[in-house]
């Protein structure tokens, strides 16, 4: 069986893709992966057929652009500049192969996915990293810039919702994705995000029940298969004993990222910086762009570039991160208390999972400053109660189990 796998994103959002295909692949599938030419080299080292879908020029400069990180109007960008752009050309890969022998999985925004199942009936999976996407109206997510009343009648969530998406997002997604359909001679479509982009056939929610109970709103098809994980460690592949000596004790050593893709956290680091050194422990800083820390860090500070989250978290006494789903679940994997300073998009939903979870504390970023910082790591790093429910939970993570279910999930759609 021919598998398309689709992913729109940054590495945080590719990532699991990627360890779903070398899986599909090995279960003795064709798999091909389509994705931003940025990821060609990784998709390609691990033995997986890569399709490029738009160019790396166009990735590096949605991720230079400070509009992707403002918490109010990312999302219309990624829209407008990342999502819409990609929805034809994704359309034409897919159709340039037989629906009768090919099955197709992708994430959320890959519209271009479910437009070619809806014209030429390509048996379709969608792919939701995070349980935010899924709309309901008995747990409304925690969105950036959305505060609802707490307990709200579902009824007056929906009216909500019908609100949000005449006036917004509909509007946003609507003219685009519409005007195309029309050409497909398909009719127009509202509700796009609540309700058009799950596929009829399948829906998979790569993040377990014990994260995001399934409601009774959610589409029926939905199939919750865990958490998996993918992050390009080699076979064999050990910490650096630099590294590893540099952290020392456990409960000494302290890691601290904004995400992979995050290119504006100059604040964030240097606040995590002093809170450090009010706490006397060592810390990572982990971050691809060494602009956005000092010239020199003190000598219990260190930069890296990049280390793979398996290979370290189980190592340090508390990890500092922003919330990204597939980051969460590699905590969660580690038994690894976390302090999150959710940005935007799904993170403060995640956030808020981890913290009712017992697992977490948040603090929002007009918060996250050096006293209230080090309070919170210092409670993270002393309390029981914390490190014993990361014991319990770590115990639920299931990569192996979780990734079989997801490829099961996938081949359930063969004809």
């Amino acid at each position: 069986m021919n598998i398309l796998l689709a992913a729109l994103g940054s590495t945080g959002d590719v990532h699991p893709i990627i360890g779903l295909a070398i899986a599909l692949k090995k279960r003795g599938h064709k798999v091909s992966m389509i994705a931003s030419p940025y990821f060609q080299s990784l998709i390609e080292s691990v033995g997986v057929e890569f399709i490029a879908l738009g160019s790396i020029e166009q990735y590096l400069a949605a991720l230079e652009n400070p509009e992707m990180w403002n918490p109010k109007h990312g999302f219309k960008f990624v829209v407008k500049d990342c999502v819409l752009p990609m929805m034809r050309p994704l359309y034409d890969i897919i159709t340039s192969y037989d629906p009768n022998k090919t099955i197709v999985a992708a994430t959320s925004l890959c519209l271009g996915a479910r437009l070619a199942q809806e014209k030429h009936k390509f048996p379709l999976a969608t792919i939701h990293l995070q349980p935010s996407v899924i709309r309901s109206a008995y747990r409304t997510p925690m969105l950036p810039g959305v505060k609802l009343p707490k307990h709200l009648p579902p009824i007056v969530i929906k009216l909500l919702y019908s609100a949000i998406d005449f006036f917004l997002i509909d509007k946003l997604f609507g003219p685009v994705l519409n005007k195309f359909r029309k050409e497909l001679g398909l009719s127009n479509v509202s509700s796009i995000i609540g309700h058009w982009i799950n596929s009829p056939e399948k829906v998979i929610g790569l993040f377990p029940e014990w994260f995001a109970s399934p409601e009774k709103d959610w589409p029926q098809n939905t199939e919750l298969t865990g958490f998996i994980n993918f992050d390009a460690v080699k076979e064999n592949e050990k910490l650096a004993d630099e590294i590893a000596d540099f952290l020392g004790e456990k409960d000494q050593s302290l890691i601290f990222t904004a995400g992979t893709a995050m290119k504006y956290a100059k604040d964030f680091f240097q606040t995590s910086i002093q809170a450090t050194l009010k706490l006397g422990k060592r810390a990572l800083l982990l971050t691809k762009y060494a602009s956005q820390l000092p010239d020199k860090l003190p000598s219990t500070i260190k930069h890296v570039e990049y280390i793979p989250f398996s290979l370290v978290l189980g190592k340090i006494g508390t990890f500092v991160h922003h919330g990204g789903i597939g980051t969460c679940g590699q905590a969660l994997s580690a038994g690894v208390p976390q302090l999150i300073m959710p940005i935007g998009y799904d993170q403060p939903d995640n956030a808020a999972r981890l913290e009712n979870l017992g697992v977490a504390s948040v603090i929002y970023p007009e918060n996250y400053n050096t006293e209230t910082a080090s309070q919170k790591l210092s409670f993270l790093l002393n309390s029981a109660k914390i490190s014993e429910q990361c014991q319990k939970i770590q115990k639920r993570i299931d990569f192996t189990k979780a990734l079989n279910a997801s490829c099961e999930a996938i081949e359930s759609l063969a004809r």
